[in-house]
């Protein structure tokens, strides 16, 4: 899997941050990111076009940019009067569009039925094509998040939209995180477990579903693990409806 799909989401237990605050929540994620060959000064925020965008940088050593923070009042202006206040999206991008490229982007709600989320997807980056790398991300991004994560995963967009077991609930994927504490006999012979805590005390699981090799869409024995994990989490009430989120 050469391209890395990482999706987490949350609620806020507040109103709605600040533009300030949305475009810092970002920059706590390009500082994590810096270990995997991805520096700060490489992201850039949206713009107008492409060009405008690489001309100016989403992050400075001690914070969002000013530039960043002005997309992030710009998209709230953008919006329609009913989500004003209540909902707001922002994103950087590397400046890539094919191998190396990555962004990621934070969306903020406090409407009804509609929970914040993180996503991230990079393009042939070889520092995040190896799981022990992933897991490392996902620990520090849920252990360190300024939210309760209500659920994180990584796996490739077609498996989710095309093989998983149940439309209405989470996929397994590669990668799935739920906070729950899940005993590892209680699934699948074939798959590992990694727990992610928080100052010693867990917060949650992650589920692995290949661990030898990266997960590949096109492999039936890697969507069939991954399907195993659905139906046995489905089995013990621990696999979340959508609308649960």
């Amino acid at each position: 899997m050469s391209s890395i799909n990482l999706s987490l989401a949350f609620r806020l237990t507040t109103s709605l941050p600040s533009a300030q605050e949305h475009a810092d929540a970002l920059w706590q994620v390009a500082q994590l990111l810096k270990r995997y060959g991805l520096p700060e000064h490489q992201w850039h925020p949206p713009a107008d076009t492409p060009q405008a965008s690489i001309a100016l940088q989403a992050f400075e050593p001690s914070g969002a940019s000013p530039a960043l923070v002005d997309a992030a009042l710009q998209a709230e202006k953008d919006s329609p009067n009913a989500l004003v206040g209540n909902w707001r999206s922002l994103g950087v991008w590397n400046g890539l569009e094919k191998g190396g490229a990555a962004a990621f982007d934070l969306t903020l709600s406090t409407m009804p039925g509609s929970p914040c989320t993180l996503t991230l997807q990079t393009k042939s980056l070889p520092s995040l094509d190896r799981l022990e790398a992933l897991i490392e991300l996902l620990r520090e991004l849920i252990s360190t998040w300024p939210w309760p994560v209500t659920m994180a995963s990584i796996g490739p967009a077609r498996y989710f939209a095309m093989h998983q077991v149940f439309k209405d609930r989470l996929g397994a994927g590669w990668i799935l995180y739920l906070p729950q504490i899940i005993a590892e006999d209680a699934l699948p012979a074939s798959t590992s477990i990694f727990p992610v805590s928080r100052a010693e005390t867990q917060l949650g699981t992650l589920i692995v579903s290949v661990c030898d090799e990266l997960f590949d869409v096109r492999n039936p024995a890697h969507i069939q693990a991954a399907n195993a994990i659905e139906v046995s989490l489905a089995d013990l009430d621990l696999l979340p409806l959508h609308t649960a989120l």
